[in-house]
């Protein structure tokens, strides 16, 4: 498709315009800065990027609350190891609205993310395998058995929609179809010594938090190698790593009761040590990052602009599946 200067300056109208749309959707999002899992206490407060407190969900209604993820509504889910359960709030007002789900099969449950189907994957550490939650229905999600799940932890989709899980005993990171459950590879280095939280950044490669050595690693999809991304600067056993909308990369340190932020460096393979975003918090295990909902109509807009400037991209990185 061959773009006239008069449709390429439309096609940009259109994505600005739609960014635009997207970005007065973010300052009504539930939040824009960092939320984390007190694993002792029983709290899961918000901070602005200034470290600032910004609000908190009900807690009384959690134990020992550990998983944290939204749903494309908005709304938050928490997992508490406590009572073996899934507790839905508001996340505008933090308030209370349901127990999602409660007993078999969760077992010990870790990490959670909402897949491209719209259901909330959960790694039940306990029992060696995912559960998904659809509709307030939890089954066993049939991966590839043979121990490529074992004490998993954090999960992550990367932009194909397949199902990454941090495993906490053997060492690795899986990668599985989200539909099938099918193993597709597993990401193995001396360097990964209990794998916690995972997560992706914009550059497209996966960041771990490697709870035992005290460091932060990163999976460079380019060159396959496992790296250190961060280590010292107050390290001490970090559970959770997640990029946020200001560009910086925040760090869940469980053992020192605090976040530490990072700067990533243009390449994002390794960051710099920028302060401790907040102290004082109860074994903080995992972080969710404001980001927004856009409104359907911002999306359309955004995608008739993404659609129009494809002819001018001379550029992009892309990722095969395995």
């Amino acid at each position: 498709m061959t773009l006239t200067r008069g449709s390429r300056l439309w096609a940009l109208g259109l994505l600005v315009l739609g960014l635009s749309t997207t970005s007065v959707t973010e300052a009504r999002a539930a939040f824009t800065g960092v939320g984390v899992t007190n694993l002792i206490g029983g709290t899961v407060p918000f901070f602005d990027f200034a470290g600032n407190p910004n609000g908190t969900l009900a807690s009384g209604h959690l134990l020992n609350p550990r998983g944290i993820a939204q749903d494309a509504a908005g709304n938050i889910f928490v997992n508490d190891i406590g009572n073996s359960s899934i507790q839905e709030f508001n996340g505008t007002t933090g308030a209370f609205i349901t127990q999602v789900v409660a007993g078999s099969p969760l077992n010990f449950p870790h990490g959670m993310a909402f897949g491209p189907n719209g259901s909330l994957y959960v790694s039940n550490f306990g029992g060696n395998n995912i559960v998904t939650v659809t509709g307030g229905v939890a089954s066993v999600f049939p991966t590839t058995p043979g121990g490529s799940v074992s004490g998993p932890t954090g999960l992550a989709f990367d932009s194909l929609g397949n199902l990454w899980v941090a495993n906490s005993t053997s060492g690795n990171i899986s990668e599985f179809n989200s539909t099938t459950g099918a193993l597709i590879q597993q990401v193995t280095s001396g360097l990964i010594n209990q794998p916690s939280g995972i997560s992706f950044g914009p550059n497209g490669d996966l960041y771990i938090a490697n709870f035992a050595n005290n460091n932060i690693l990163v999976y460079d999809f380019t060159s396959k190698v496992v790296s250190v991304f961060a280590t010292g600067n107050g390290l001490n056993g970090p559970a959770d790593v997640r990029f946020a909308t200001d560009g910086n990369v925040y760090v869940a340190n469980q053992t020192g009761n605090n976040i530490l932020r990072f700067i990533p460096s243009a390449n994002g393979l390794t960051g710099t040590f920028d302060k401790i975003f907040v102290s004082g918090l109860s074994a903080p295990t995992y972080l969710l990052t404001g980001r927004a909902v856009p409104e359907p109509s911002s999306l359309a807009l955004t995608a008739f602009g993404v659609f129009g400037l494809a002819g001018m991209v001379v550029r992009r990185r892309t990722r095969t599946a395995v």
